[in-house]
């Protein structure tokens, strides 16, 4: 609804009880009635910049975890022997978990946890 809008409507509203209790309505009501919806606009305003001045803000995410990490990470997670004797598709599983780890610990440390 415009400004314009509001001003006819509650001036349509407030003048009929007073127009019916044999009151005249005239130009400094309908100026009054402007104030007001100028007023009620302004509260409004000033609420909505106060609400985005107090927004928290959002911390960045995490960067992702390096290759260098995520294999070390790996590596750290089981002995050094058995990670020559695992196959490749057993040593991607351990990276896949490991970046998994890495980035959940990362999430939490910038407050940023699901």
């Amino acid at each position: 609804m415009s400004r314009e809008q509001a001003v006819t409507l509650l001036t349509h509203y407030l003048s009929l009880p007073w127009e019916a209790a044999g009151l005249g309505w005239d130009s400094d009501n309908a100026g009054e009635v402007e104030q007001i919806i100028d007023a009620l606009l302004d509260e409004v305003a000033d609420r909505a910049r106060a609400h985005v001045e107090d927004a928290p803000t959002i911390p960045a995410a995490p960067a992702a975890p390096t290759n260098a990490e995520v294999e070390a990470a790996a590596r750290a997670m089981h002995f050094p022997n058995l990670w020559k004797a695992l196959t490749n598709d057993a040593r991607d599983v351990l990276r896949r978990s490991a970046r998994a780890a890495l980035t959940a610990a990362a999430e939490v440390r910038a407050g940023v946890a699901r």
